[in-house]
């Protein structure tokens, strides 16, 4: 008996850990970002290339969703740079000639706009570009002098103030040498957890070393590996930008109802051209009043199927505890009419037990099936 208890237990354990495991694996490479628009109307997802197929199936825990697609959309790149001293001075005329680099490589679907960062996000340029010329203009303000460098209120900010409601795909390439463990006001957890559960948002961060013997920043690694998963080192040798280059992006866009806005998190994917993209779990805000359902049934109260399971349950306790108490009392009544051949209390037990282990052993558990 024992054995089977600890070989089930063993069973759910695994069972656990497997569930945690498909969790984690939620982002594919095919997947270049997802967020809500501001007003939680909708859910975008960007991928990597043209799409075939005019609409794609997203799957939200267990129901489908059909959302159109669109091929070719426009990608706006904000690079943030550390403009403060802690940049290695051998590395600093390098990271200014990569960033050039990249701009005059980038494709025809995509722009720049270029931010400083220090205490914050401080803009070079006003508007996205890809005028090589103004841009490279905007990079020579870099001075390189400025003191505290704190990138996870940067990265927060660029997040809340860059990614817009048009359908345009924005990115966020950071390139610093690393966060400060103190100053700023945002903490670590907490921008993990803005972009772990509630957005996908598309982060790159470029780590700037003296020497290719420089450690990794683990905290901006972790970030990376949770958003765009690019985390980068630059030293001298090793300064091309190229692999940043991202080429077609296709928007996938769901409309939002009130089946879905309900204020919690749910797993989801992503199936079109015959591949199917694990995003993960997000979490969806709670429906505006203005949202109004589109694609789940009127009488699809997502309150009544719970409703109804817990009043079943309990329904089903009553009835089994009636039959077995009814079961009991019957048995018992046989026991005490059969004295002369069990007259011990003992006997009257294991009689009780002998009546029971002869039923249907459905019986007992039929209401809660």
């Amino acid at each position: 008996m024992q054995k089977k208890l600890l070989c089930l237990i063993a069973i759910c354990l695994l069972l656990v850990g497997w569930s945690v495991l498909v969790n984690a694996a939620g982002s594919s490479e095919d997947l270049v970002e997802c967020y809500f628009t501001s007003d939680s109307k909708f859910l975008k997802f960007y991928l990597k290339g043209q799409l075939k197929d005019e609409d794609a199936t997203v799957k939200i825990a267990s129901k489908d969703y059909q959302a159109p697609i669109e091929n070719t959309v426009e990608i706006k790149t904000t690079i943030m740079v550390d403009n403060t001293g802690s940049i290695p001075k051998n590395m600093r005329d390098s990271v200014v000639k990569s960033i050039n680099d990249y701009i005059r490589r980038m494709p025809s679907n995509e722009s720049v706009r270029l931010v400083a960062l220090q205490k914050g996000m401080i803009p070079l340029t006003d508007n996205y570009s890809r005028d090589a010329s103004k841009l490279g203009h905007a990079l020579d303000q870099l001075t390189f002098d400025q003191f505290g460098s704190y990138v996870y209120d940067g990265i927060k900010q660029a997040i809340e103030q860059l990614y817009g409601d048009d359908d345009a795909c924005y990115r966020l390439v950071v390139i610093t040498d690393g966060a400060a463990e103190n100053g700023g006001e945002v903490s670590f957890d907490y921008l993990r957890t803005l972009i772990e559960t509630k957005n996908r948002y598309h982060v790159d961060l470029i780590q700037v070393a003296s020497s290719s013997k420089a450690k990794e920043d683990t905290n901006m690694k972790s970030l990376a590996m949770l958003s765009s998963n690019t985390y980068h080192m630059m030293y001298e040798g090793n300064t091309d930008l190229s692999y940043l280059l991202m080429g077609d992006v296709s928007l996938v866009k769901l409309k939002m109802d009130n089946s879905l806005t309900t204020g919690e998190s749910r797993g989801v994917k992503v199936t079109t051209d015959n591949r199917s993209i694990d995003v993960g779990s997000i979490y969806f805000p709670q429906a505006d009043v203005g949202i109004e359902a589109s694609s789940v049934p009127a009488d699809s109260n997502p309150l009544l199927i719970p409703l109804l399971i817990a009043v079943g349950a309990v329904l089903a306790a009553v009835a089994a505890f009636a039959v077995f108490f009814f079961v009991a009392q019957a048995a018992t009544a046989i026991a005490v009419a059969s004295t002369a051949v069990v007259p011990s209390i003992t006997y009257k037990f294991f009689f009780i037990l002998f009546v029971l282990s002869y039923l249907p052993s459905g019986v007992l558990f039929d209401g809660f099936i």
